[in-house]
């Protein structure tokens, strides 16, 4: 929306029209010399996409059944929001500045980083789990919002589970260094 200076809007009189008209091409002066310059018009960051996703299921709690979601599935989507920032590791990184290929290791490194914490390494369905609420969080913020577009999102892996129904094995040095080379 176009507003004056002052944080008024132009009247709905054929004065206002024109006025309204001078503010919508100061604005398009204005956005066009920011791309001319290669600056970005709207930005979002990692650490803020997670915050407005968090705030936006937390609205969603309910104690009716039915109606949205309960205190522990808000808990469990910001622990697995909390793993996902912690596997970006720079909540100040701009979200159309990740690359394509950027969470094609979570896997790895989330069994790993487990491994490290002394926990239990975790279920594939986990794992299936928090990539699930990561693509989420980029089509309900990211994406709807117009932060950026559906082509522009870093691809998501499906988390495959072996035939057997239990963990695929690691082999930690490769994977760590392959890790390594996507960051």
């Amino acid at each position: 929306t176009l507003k004056n200076p002052d944080g008024t809007y132009p009247l709905q009189t054929k004065g206002g029209q024109e006025e309204a008209w001078m503010l919508g091409v100061a604005k398009f002066i204005e956005l066009k010399a920011k791309t001319d310059r290669g600056e970005e018009i709207k930005a979002l960051t990692f650490e803020s996409m997670v915050h407005q996703f968090l705030d936006k299921e937390k609205r969603r709690i309910s104690s009716i059944p039915q109606e949205g979601i309960t205190k522990e599935s808000y808990r469990l989507i910001d622990t697995q929001c909390r793993w996902i920032r912690d596997y970006i590791n720079d909540d100040k990184k701009e979200i159309h500045k990740l690359r394509k290929n950027t969470f094609m290791n979570y896997e790895t490194w989330r069994k790993e980083r487990a491994v490290q914490f002394n926990k239990p390494v975790p279920k594939q369905t986990t794992i299936t789990a928090e990539m699930s609420c990561l693509r989420r969080m980029y089509k309900q913020i990211a994406v709807d919002n117009n932060f950026i577009h559906q082509d522009n999102v870093p691809s998501i892996p499906s988390i495959k589970q072996s035939k057997s129904g239990g963990l695929l094995k690691i082999d930690t040095e490769e994977q760590s260094q392959s890790y390594q080379k996507v960051l």
